[in-house]
């Protein structure tokens, strides 16, 4: 993540949790370009993924699909890695190999 948030320091990263997060999300926060949302109540995540351009399936933790599956039918991309993804089957749900950073960094940019 910290990969994606530096070298895309032109975007905006919002990461959201219904619970609290681990030091290594938290000390994201160093970036200017992420925000965090800890205990994120249901109609703030779903103002922010009525925001957000693409969905980054990139935690290798617990995950919440009705949250990914809610993003899909928004017809948004949805990017995942092959050590990340939780679905497949999907047009917009995009899974690069693990060593493919930079090409979805590449992907990332064509958003606009």
């Amino acid at each position: 993540m910290t990969e994606l948030v530096t070298t895309l320091s032109d975007y905006q990263f919002e990461i959201a949790a219904r619970t609290s997060m681990g030091p290594k999300l938290v000390s994201l926060l160093k970036y200017p370009n992420v925000r965090l949302y800890q205990g994120i109540l249901p109609q703030v995540m779903t103002d922010r993924l009525n925001c957000a351009k693409a969905y980054l399936d990139v935690n290798r933790g617990m995950k919440d699909i009705k949250v990914i599956r809610q993003f899909l039918k928004s017809g948004k991309p949805v990017l995942a890695f092959n050590n990340t993804m939780s679905m497949a089957g999907n047009d917009q749900y995009l899974v690069f190999a693990n060593d493919q950073v930079e090409k979805m960094i590449d992907w990332i940019r064509t958003i606009d």
